[in-house]
């Protein structure tokens, strides 16, 4: 990730312009898409919150899904979906994993619907289990 991250940053303006026009098709299909569907409900994570693995470095770090090791940076995956075509996102707390972590969906709305996925998320919120406290706020 970080090599990706430090060439984004330093592509060619060209490279960019090429990059900005497929952003463009996508947010034409997610506009479709929105069409029809007043919102988008999708995990916000691949995996529960993981355990902490603040002592490795980024590199070493880790998530595991349906048993298989991944990158520790693919548990950004489905938050990627929604920011770089400009799509407003809220993520909701969702209970709770038979371990205690926390679980959370994510809502994702039409292009300047922030209102919409703000309203959707307070009634969902309203059902759902309470959030989790993380130990340094129960102790």
């Amino acid at each position: 990730p970080r090599g990706l991250y430090l060439h984004s940053r330093t592509m060619r303006h060209r490279d960019w312009l090429l990059a900005n026009e497929d952003r463009e098709k996508l947010r034409g299909r997610w506009a479709d898409y929105f069409a029809n569907h007043d919102v988008l409900i999708t995990p916000a994570t691949p995996t529960a919150a993981v355990n902490d693995q603040t002592s490795l470095p980024l590199s070493q770090r880790y998530i595991t899904v349906d048993g298989d090791k991944r990158p520790y940076f693919d548990q950004t995956a489905w938050l990627n979906i929604a920011g770089p075509v400009k799509l407003p996102a809220a993520v909701v707390p969702a209970g709770k994993t038979a371990d205690g972590l926390p679980l959370a969906i994510q809502i994702i709305g039409p292009y300047l619907a922030d209102r919409t996925v703000l309203d959707v998320a307070k009634r969902l919120a309203r059902r759902l289990p309470k959030p989790v406290q993380p130990p340094a706020f129960t102790e």
